[in-house]
């Protein structure tokens, strides 16, 4: 068993990004699973249009609202709550353009 506390965990700067995650679980510890990460996107922050070529994403709206853009021409704007998943080769593109933080919790996993 391993036990994470997420105040423990130190924060990085997404890739894809200026905003701040933690990565609660690495690649190679749990088969199949990427990553387990928490974000926090700031009022207009986003996280860059990319894609993934092996792994899905899901994604959890914990706190606040997400704006998502698939494949540069369907928006969604997605609410607290609500959990999305980003299939491998969709061009995505995640945003915060409202007044309040947005929290995720996501998990990727790796096509087999």
């Amino acid at each position: 068993m391993k036990i994470v506390k997420l105040q423990e965990l130190p924060q990085s700067v997404s890739s894809h990004g200026d905003f701040e995650k933690k990565v609660m679980i690495g690649d190679g510890e749990i088969p199949h699973i990427h990553t387990f990460t928490q974000a926090v996107l700031q009022p207009d922050q986003s996280a860059i249009l990319h894609e993934h070529q092996n792994l899905y994403e899901v994604f959890f709206v914990k706190e606040g609202k997400a704006k998502v853009v698939i494949n540069k021409e369907k928006e969604y704007s997605i609410e607290k709550d609500s959990c999305f998943i980003i299939e491998p080769h969709e061009i995505h593109e995640v945003s915060n353009p409202f007044d309040k933080p947005l929290v995720l919790l996501f998990f990727r996993s790796k096509i087999v």
